[in-house]
């Protein structure tokens, strides 16, 4: 569901999360930590704290 909604090459944070699916600012960052020690999404730099995209396979 979200990387239907974000992509592969899309810069999305826990922001961008919340308004894709209902869900409180202490669930998305869960979700963004589940996702990032699962190598599923990649941080990334010059793009402000806490942005990521999902991993290109």
């Amino acid at each position: 569901m979200l990387q239907n909604a974000f992509g592969n090459q899309t810069v999305f944070g826990r922001a961008d999360i919340m308004k894709v699916i209902p869900v409180g600012a202490s669930r998305a960052s869960e979700l963004l930590k589940q996702l990032k020690e699962l190598e599923v999404i990649v941080p990334i730099s010059g793009h402000g704290k806490g942005k990521y995209r999902f991993r290109e396979e």
